[in-house]
């Protein structure tokens, strides 16, 4: 959110930077087309993704609404041009872009709906975007014991009305880009491993960087004396033999399209968005009312990918469907023989053969 990173680009590029890192080139894969043409990355922190459209042949414009974060990103060249922009306003015109990308941004919005609304806006063709699923991780779980170590005292969380928020889930995030006006929304779950020097990730801690960095920023010297020394004992025992800090990570990764489209036909990004290590959602939307619902002839949802209640339901993974359709059609075949070699049916088919066939001698 604006004010939790003031200042706050050096110390974010040495260490955060590098765990969000993590999901740019599946996302960038998820948006790949042989005319690349213009692309915003909005929140661009540092630059990393916005550099690496633009090595791909993207025409990319990148804003963040930090100003050291622009200028930090500025400073790394790249052929780009850089602006201060605020979700959920950013200062461009309806369908400017052929893509428009948001990695970790929606996260420290004050309106999550406003701002996929505002992204979907602005995008003529692609939106992608990727979001921290609501669950507990192995680096929390760091910061956790750091703060009650120290005895330190985290300042309050912002909480959302359910007006303004989404569930953090597969089935909500794709639920929410479908009633921000996109269509064919899928998606992937994305799994990485994020290694980082131990002084490195400090170095975020102490620049004020993220939750753990304003909750140091907002201690005395004594307590952030407490959370050093917890920090070195416990990044201690976790460092590994290659003198670095290894945390699983997982996001979520959504892309939806803009524009008409042709249900009977799958999109170009559901057709992208497969892939190991991936476990996929979809949603299938009205065109009226933006609400989900199953697609007919596929019972379920995927396992792990419940909806909450009164949010819009999941449709089945593609190999789940593919298993479907193949065993309705073995199944439809089998009723077909079925019906076809009755008594009945045997003296239907004996009589039209006859009444088509010249008449022979001997025929009564």
């Amino acid at each position: 959110m604006p004010g939790e990173w003031d200042g706050t680009a050096d110390a974010y590029a040495a260490s955060f930077a590098h765990l969000c890192a993590g999901t740019i080139e599946p996302l960038l894969d998820a948006i790949e087309r042989p005319d690349y043409g213009t692309l915003l990355d909005v929140g661009t922190g540092p630059g990393s993704l916005a550099r690496a459209a633009a090595a791909r042949g993207w025409r990319v414009e990148a804003g963040d609404a930090e100003p050291s974060m622009v200028a930090l990103a500025a400073s790394l060249g790249g052929g780009i041009r850089y602006r201060q922009a605020t979700l959920p306003h950013l200062p461009h015109a309806d369908g400017a872009f052929d893509a428009v990308t948001a990695n970790f941004v929606v996260n420290h919005t004050h309106d999550p709906r406003a701002a996929l609304a505002e992204l979907a806006r602005v995008a003529r063709r692609t939106v992608a975007i990727t979001i921290w699923p609501r669950r507990r991780t192995e680096l929390n779980g760091l910061w956790s014991g750091i703060v009650r170590d120290a005895g330190a005292v985290s300042p309050p969380g912002t909480t959302l009305s359910p007006e303004l928020d989404f569930d953090r889930s597969g089935p909500g995030l794709a639920a929410a880009l479908t009633e921000a006006g996109l269509h064919d929304v899928v998606g992937r779950t994305l799994e990485w491993d994020f290694a980082i020097a131990a002084d490195d990730l400090w170095a975020g801690v102490a620049g004020g960087a993220g939750t753990i960095g304003t909750t140091y920023r907002a201690n005395d010297d004594g307590i952030r004396r407490g959370i050093r020394s917890a920090y070195r004992i416990r990044t201690g025992d976790l460092t590994g033999a290659d003198g670095l800090l290894h945390f699983p990570a997982a996001a979520l990764l959504a892309v939806g399209e803009k524009g008409s489209h042709d249900r009977r036909r799958p999109s170009r990004v559901a057709r992208r968005c497969g892939g190991a290590h991936a476990t996929p959602f979809r949603m299938v939307a009205s065109a009226r009312t933006g609400s989900a619902r199953r697609r007919p002839g596929f019972r379920g949802a995927p396992r792990g990918l419940d909806a909450p209640p009164g949010r819009a339901l999941p449709v089945h993974h593609r190999d789940r469907r593919a298993r479907a359709g193949r065993h309705g059609l073995a199944r439809g075949l089998r009723a077909r023989a079925q019906r076809t070699r009755t008594p009945a049916a045997l003296r239907r088919r004996a009589e039209r053969l006859r009444a088509a066939r010249p008449a022979q001698p001997g025929d009564r």
